[in-house]
């Protein structure tokens, strides 16, 4: 599949999203967000996300680990940028199916989807992290089942979890495992 104009749309309740969010994210204060546009209709709130250039993670391909990684460290980077603009990380959803990228620039973006109450961001990521395995066509799987499993089994802190991932990375390159 190849990036154009591409767009989906989410249904939430009037009063799921934040108004800062919505501001946040409809006014791209955020980079890390693909656009999005939200529209009030009775009690629900329709939220219409754009993300022209760029394809879903589940319609890419990689065949080095180190993309992965690399891939990975763009989302986590993504989280904290989030962060810095006052969004809550246990709010952000994410899965190959709502993490953008953008091949030509190796950019990343999410949309701003609210989570499921009761998941952290450590199952989220994990999860995350173990659903690239099918978009993963080389050697070395065995490192993203490791990865997800350490960050889900120990339940680790963000910047664990950033520290992790940038450790298995540089592990991998000096393995000459890429």
């Amino acid at each position: 599949m190849t990036a154009g104009i591409h767009n989906f749309e989410i249904i939430y309740d009037k009063d799921e999203i934040h108004a800062y969010e919505k501001e946040i994210v409809s006014e791209g204060i955020c980079r890390s967000f693909i656009p999005a546009s939200f529209f009030r209709e009775d009690d629900m709130l329709k939220v219409i996300y754009t993300y022209d250039g760029y394809l879903r993670i589940r319609e890419c391909r990689f065949r080095e680990i180190i993309q992965l990684l690399n891939l990975v460290e763009r989302v986590i980077k993504d989280v904290e940028d989030a962060m810095d603009c006052f969004i809550d990380i246990n709010r952000i959803s994410f899965s190959i199916d709502t993490v953008f990228y953008d091949q030509k620039r190796e950019d990343v973006r999410m949309a701003f989807l609210v989570a499921e109450d009761g998941t952290v961001f450590s199952q989220r990521i994990a999860s995350f992290i173990a659903s690239l395995k099918e978009v993963y066509d080389g050697p070395g799987r065995g490192i993203i089942d490791r990865l997800s499993k350490s960050i889900m089994t120990d339940n680790l802190s963000f910047d664990t979890i950033r520290d992790t991932v940038s450790d298995v990375k540089a592990e991998v390159l000096r393995l000459g495992i890429v």
